[in-house]
């Protein structure tokens, strides 16, 4: 049982020990003034993708929850590839995914057509190698395929 919805705790969105120090960073937890506002709905919207994929775990990756900006700045500075400046998840909005029993392709188109459904309210869908990012930004929608062999540009 998750502290945060059924199936999703806070513990699980912060900036582990193991991910922080790789950058010289203090694990930091994810901000108890935006669980409400912020973890919440992302939580939400992770539950009803759960459920569309029948109840399969979903995992949070290392390092796929809140990320200081600092973090990220850092990362950044060191070369590290595909990092945004202001990112979703220095905002407590994002969480990058994997689920057991499906490829980061199959999560991707499910959670995309629940989009275009209207079953699914999301800011942000981003599908990668071996992960998936989802996020609850405000503004429009947007999709983008960042797998080494993407099949077609961004959407």
């Amino acid at each position: 049982m998750g502290d945060v919805t059924e199936n999703f705790s806070r513990h699980e969105f912060g900036l582990s020990r193991g991910a922080a120090g790789a950058y010289g960073f203090a694990a930091a937890d994810y901000p108890e003034e935006w669980v409400e506002e912020r973890l919440r709905p992302l939580c939400g919207e992770l539950e009803k993708l759960r459920a569309k994929l029948g109840g399969a775990k979903m995992h949070v990756i290392e390092a796929g929850g809140y990320r200081p900006r600092a973090y990220d700045a850092e990362r950044i500075r060191r070369g590290a590839r595909g990092v945004s400046p202001v990112s979703q998840h220095g905002e407590g909005r994002a969480a990058d995914i994997r689920v057991d029993g499906y490829t980061s392709s199959e999560v991707y188109e499910v959670a995309l057509a629940m989009v275009e459904a209207g079953e699914l309210r999301l800011g942000g869908l981003g599908v990668y190698d071996h992960f998936c990012h989802l996020d609850v930004r405000k503004d429009k929608f947007r999709a983008w395929d960042k797998r080494s062999s993407a099949p077609s540009p961004e959407h």
